[in-house]
């Protein structure tokens, strides 16, 4: 496959937006010692869109580079769970063992410590379908790209496809599933977002032309925009213009941060919001403002230790699973 230093660069880009969002304007004690600075993040959570748009375009280009077909279903699958799972699931053992200590310490006066229960289902992205609360806040973008990545076993030879008709089929379902259902815990509701990224794969693969781009790229940042807000559509139509943006070289930090982006993803809010809740303790506001940036650091070293002892490794793991031989190919070797 080859390398998008575009999607490398936003990727980056959306993680620190995340980063600083959940740090300087979601945490409540922040905020209020410095509202002016903190609201500065206020459209961090963005980021997370950006993220959806990404996917959109990367998923279907993975599979048209593996010529995927039906037969191919399950080693693609495999080999997404590889290569995200692991370092998935450390994070939630940091979590546990987080809750459970917290849950623990005198004078503790916060939610209980998750039972086995509520713990396992963490596991298989269905706690929010049993009113668990997730153990990692960003945990719910987790579940929704696994249901993506399930939609897309099916959904990929109608995108993929050489004739018209199979697409507009998919297309029309996308936008009536996403008006029609609203529950949040589902895909269905963020199914225009990766479908922005759907249009820039066809588009780049040359598979639509720039007129049909433009069109489907306007209708879904419509459609982002009536059933969730306009800065949502905003930062959706951008990630989709920026995944073109002709870049052939890294950007170093932004490029970095790409790099462990998803590692970062996962495990800021565990570390860096205790960091910044225990440094709102003090009294001096300078004091206050180094938990900040010690959130900040202690995020992004902890972020590179598990990308490059699990996530790194995972992504190798991830590499040597094999693709299902084609039938076509099954045929020419039965016929030598």
């Amino acid at each position: 496959m080859k390398r998008f230093q575009s999607i490398q660069i936003m990727r980056g880009i959306a993680a620190s937006m995340v980063v600083l969002y959940h740090f300087g304007y979601s945490n409540s004690n922040f905020l209020a010692a410095f509202p002016t600075f903190g609201s500065l993040f206020r459209y961090g959570d963005l980021g997370v869109w950006m993220f959806f748009v990404i996917s959109g375009f990367i998923i279907p280009y993975a599979m048209h580079s593996a010529n995927y077909g039906m037969n191919e279903a399950w080693p693609f699958l495999l080999r997404r769970l590889v290569r995200l799972e692991p370092a998935y699931i450390v994070s939630l053992l940091l979590a546990f063992a987080l809750a459970y200590t917290a849950a623990r310490t005198p004078g503790y006066r916060g939610p209980p410590a998750p039972s086995l229960r509520d713990y396992l289902l963490q596991f298989v992205y269905l706690a929010p379908w049993f009113d668990v609360p997730w153990l990692d806040d960003v945990a719910w973008t987790l579940a929704i790209e696994f249901q993506f990545y399930l939609v897309m076993l099916l959904a990929a030879p109608l995108l993929l496809s050489r004739l018209a008709w199979p697409k507009v089929l998919l297309f029309a379902a996308i936008v009536a599933t996403s008006l029609v259902f609203d529950d949040k815990r589902a895909l269905f509701h963020y199914l225009p977002c990766f479908a922005l990224g759907f249009t820039v794969f066809l588009f780049q693969a040359g598979r639509i032309r720039l007129v049909d781009f433009l069109v489907l790229g306007v209708l879904f940042v419509l459609v982002i925009a009536f059933e969730t807000a306009i800065p949502a559509a905003v930062a959706a139509g951008m990630s989709a213009l920026l995944i073109l943006a002709p870049l052939d070289r890294p950007v170093p930090a932004l490029s970095f941060l790409g790099t462990i982006s998803y590692s970062l993803y996962l495990i800021h809010t565990l570390i860096g919001n205790r960091i910044v809740n225990l440094g709102m303790r003090a009294s001096s506001p300078w004091l206050q403002l180094g938990g900040f940036v010690a959130a900040i650091v202690a995020s992004l070293t902890a972020a590179i230790a598990l990308w490059y002892f699990v996530e790194r490794p995972s992504h190798l793991r991830a590499r040597m699973i094999k693709s299902a031989p084609s039938t076509a190919g099954l045929a020419r070797g039965a016929q030598s």
